[in-house]
């Protein structure tokens, strides 16, 4: 199978959805003790009895489709692990249902399962984990259906790997994708004139409310690092995670990144303190370097 660009685990044109929970996001636990979240949550807008079909963000094999709820009542529920080309793998948890076998060859689109709430998660939704080398290999020696091998709380955050940035990339393709497909079958313009494309908007609309509404609350920047040449590289998110400089602009194209605008010059694109005249935001002195 050839190596495919990380696809949209979900339709957002049959089932309009949203983030509602970030990578690495503290979660409160029985015991009132705070542990990171480890994947990645999407919910559809509207939790009602349309199926939500689940769709592989890769290409690989099914190396465990199974079934695990702890002795509190909660756990992953109906989950698939898919082990990617590159030997990473993809978790899908939370399934009201799968339509894949262990050892089950899956190209990229292939639909997996339906969205549902096993393992008691308290509301209908998928679970994305991206899984390293390594825990995929504790994964495939552990043969139970009932266990996916691998260590929980903040430790278990050096078995996963953040895919926030593709994802957005993915759902903006996919975006992208059906404004071509409805601009060729209604012999509209790409550049779609507002007084042209009522159809065309109508999905374009959906979009732009998933986009949107990719976090609960707009991140801020709280740092910076820069090459020896002063040039910056990478910004830090909310005290938490770094991210490239083009995720960053992302980010404030979404909509989801407070404080600062998107400016160009001389070909290149880079972010500007938001002329409101509040020092927080001030990428010049406010951040450490």
């Amino acid at each position: 199978m050839k190596q495919t660009r990380l696809n949209a685990p979900i339709d957002i044109y049959k089932n309009p959805s949203s983030f509602s929970s970030e990578f690495a996001e503290p979660r409160k636990n029985q015991k009132g003790e705070y542990t990171p979240h480890h994947g990645i949550d999407i919910t559809p807008d509207k939790c009602d009895s349309n199926p939500t079909e689940i769709l592989s963000m890769q290409d690989g094999v099914v190396v465990k489709n199974g079934l695990q709820i702890g002795k509190n009542g909660k756990g992953y529920g109906n989950f698939v692990v898919i082990e990617s080309l590159d030997g990473t793998g993809y978790m899908y948890a939370h399934l009201k249902s799968t339509l894949v076998s262990n050892g089950d060859s899956i190209n990229s689109g292939k639909a997996l399962g339906e969205m549902g709430e096993t393992g008691a998660p308290g509301k209908k939704h998928l679970h994305i984990e991206k899984l390293t080398q390594e825990a995929i290999r504790e994964i495939k020696k552990d043969k139970s259906t009932e266990s996916v091998g691998i260590v929980g709380g903040t430790e278990g955050l050096k078995y996963r790997i953040d895919i926030t940035e593709e994802l957005l990339i993915a759902f903006e393709n996919l975006a992208s994708e059906y404004a071509r497909q409805f601009a060729k079958e209604f012999n509209i313009s790409i550049n779609m004139q507002a007084h042209k494309v009522n159809d065309t908007n109508a999905v374009l609309k959906i979009i732009k409310k998933f986009l949107a509404s990719l976090f609960d609350k707009k991140s801020k920047l709280t740092g910076i690092k820069k090459d020896g040449k002063g040039t910056t590289v990478m910004y830090q998110i909310d005290n938490k995670k770094w991210i490239s400089v083009a995720a960053a602009i992302q980010m404030v194209k979404n909509g989801t990144l407070d404080g600062v605008i998107v400016r160009s010059s001389r070909g290149t694109i880079f972010l500007r303190t938001r002329p409101d005249n509040t020092p927080e935001n001030n990428l010049n002195w406010s951040y450490k370097v």
